[in-house]
């Protein structure tokens, strides 16, 4: 009598899979895929330099190291404090000698001013290189202005400030006397300790 096919097909089946070739145990053999890869030189020398970062924020332009925690960009501006040398921009009240001495400022990016021999000098930066500027005097009765622009340039330790204006103009009993005035220059001097007030 024949064995019915139903029968023998669990047998056929436990002699394929004895017969097969064998295939690799995934327990025991990970792929290369899921094995991890050992660091590379580059990955440690990328991990000791994220131990070297600071979250100080940058406020000198030379400090070149990393930020911590995303802060890259972080940059606090450094104010910039100078010398301002008035040579060449002193007057006299009076038939007095005038000296008209340098004097400090804490942050040429903010409007500052100064009075000497008599008069006020005030800037008003438009940007890092420059903005406007005007020179106030009264002696003997009589309004002296004086306005224009200041442009500065050449290296930021030693600036020279160039001061462009049309004309200087006395006021007197409602009238003026206006005369032109060439270009003058003075030299900034950066300075790392400054006594003004700011």
């Amino acid at each position: 009598m024949p064995i019915p096919i139903r029968a023998c097909l669990p047998f056929a089946l436990l002699a394929l899979v004895a017969c097969s070739p064998k295939q690799p145990d995934a327990a025991a053999a990970p792929s290369p895929a899921m094995t991890p890869a050992a660091p590379s030189a580059s990955m440690a020398i990328a991990s000791a330099d994220d131990k070297k970062c600071t979250t100080e924020p940058r406020t000198d332009p030379n400090d070149k190291r990393p930020r911590c925690g995303g802060m890259g960009g972080a940059t606090v501006p450094a104010t910039r404090a100078y010398s301002i040398g008035v040579a060449g921009m002193g007057t006299t009240t009076s038939g007095d000698d005038c000296v008209a001495k340098p004097y400090d400022v804490c942050d040429i990016d903010k409007p500052f001013s100064t009075e000497f021999c008599g008069l006020t000098l005030t800037h008003t930066p438009a940007s890092r290189t420059g903005g406007t500027f005007e020179v106030q005097l009264t002696a003997a009765g009589v309004d002296y202005k004086q306005s224009g622009t200041y442009t500065l340039s050449g290296p930021e330790n030693r600036l020279t400030a160039t001061y462009a204006t049309a004309e200087m103009c006395a006021h007197t009993g409602g009238q003026a006397l206006c005369v032109p005035q060439p270009a003058r220059t003075t030299t900034w001097t950066r300075i790392s300790d400054c006594k003004a007030a700011p």
